[in-house]
């Protein structure tokens, strides 16, 4: 009975694929995060670009482990498979920038943040200067009608001023100024945070609605009455409008510029890695290999091989407790040397 080597090491499913997945998941979630921010909200090209990313990145470790399975060209695809392992690193790298991208923005989290509420907060501050617009204007009006005490004021003077604030401060402007208000609170109420990438979405909204609110006010503006000098629309000389693009601007450079590495990346990235890369530690080599040097850094594979289980033979008792046996065994011996004595004898 003897020991054979077992040629039969296959690719096998062990829980580190199950880790592997776990990984390879969240840094397709990440890298969709990071891709979404780098391309300014473009989800339907963000997804697909994330799609060839988590692929790649997948084969970048499990192509190593299908090669050290292999049970042929073991020469041939040992350089392979040392090509694909010690380039891993830097291709890991390199494709892992979209998800390193996503930690960054996290990093400068409240930054971005309070440039979002600072355009909030600019675009609430235009109803007030609109408001204030409109009572200087009420005032030069009042002085262009003759008018010095509000107890002397006559019916037909009223009726005007009554007129210009209906004009200025009309119903549509209540229902302007409260349907923005609350559409704006609702922006920023909640637990805002930059891994919710559809605060995007409410930035791009935010910027289209608050010029649209602006052009609203400057229509509200543009009644002129008769009696009026002088009348310039409303065109925001705080800058208010001016002051929220630029805030957007920031805020979009906050998150769409690429900036280094913050330590937290570094960090998932050495774990992720180490997570991937479980199926190839995992994997065993072909018992072929034994022996050589087709190991992934050229050291001679003295790994015992594995024994085989010894094939159940019929059990044949020569002893004296069968005679039976001896018989036959005696018989076959001398029909052995007859044959001899034959084949002597034709030579």
């Amino acid at each position: 009975m003897s020991d054979n080597i077992q040629f039969n090491e296959k690719l096998k499913f062990s829980w580190g694929h199950i880790i592997a997945a776990l990984a390879l998941i969240a840094i397709a979630y990440c890298t969709f995060v990071g891709v979404v921010y780098l391309l300014k909200g473009q989800f339907l090209i963000s997804g697909l670009i994330t799609m060839v990313i988590t692929l790649l990145i997948g084969l970048l470790f499990l192509i190593p482990q299908q090669l050290k399975a292999t049970e042929r060209r073991f020469e041939k695809r040992i350089k392979w498979e040392r090509a694909f392992i010690f380039a891993s690193p830097v291709l890991f790298i390199v494709l892992m920038i979209p998800f390193s991208h996503a930690w960054t923005v996290h990093h400068r989290q409240q930054q971005i943040l309070d440039s979002f509420n600072q355009t909030i907060t600019s675009a609430t501050g235009m109803f007030d200067q609109y408001e204030t617009y409109c009572n200087i204007r009420t005032m030069n009006y009042r002085h262009t009608l003759g008018i010095a005490d509000t107890a002397d004021i006559s019916v037909e003077n009223a009726n005007k001023l009554e007129i210009l604030h209906l004009a200025l401060l009309s119903s549509n402007y209540d229902t302007l100024k409260n349907s923005a208000l609350a559409w704006m609170d609702k922006s920023v109420s909640g637990d805002v945070s930059t891994w919710n990438v559809f605060i995007l979405g409410n930035i791009t909204e935010i910027q289209s609605a608050i010029h649209q609110w602006y052009d609203d006010l400057q229509f509200f503006s543009a009644t002129k009455l008769s009696e009026e000098e002088e009348v310039k629309a409303f065109d925001n000389t705080s800058q208010y409008i001016n002051d929220i693009d630029n805030n957007i601007a920031t805020l979009t450079a906050n998150y769409s510029n690429i900036v280094g590495f913050s330590p937290m990346t570094l960090l998932w990235l050495l774990l992720g890695y180490a997570m991937l890369l479980f199926p190839y530690l995992l994997q065993s080599r072909h018992s072929k290999t034994i022996g050589t040097n087709w190991t992934l850094f050229g050291f001679r594979n003295k790994k015992t091989p594995k024994p085989s289980k010894p094939q159940q033979e019929n059990p044949v008792s020569n002893g004296p407790d069968n005679p039976d046996d001896t018989a036959s065994f005696s018989h076959n011996t001398q029909t052995s040397d007859e044959d001899e004595k034959y084949e002597s004898f034709k030579m």
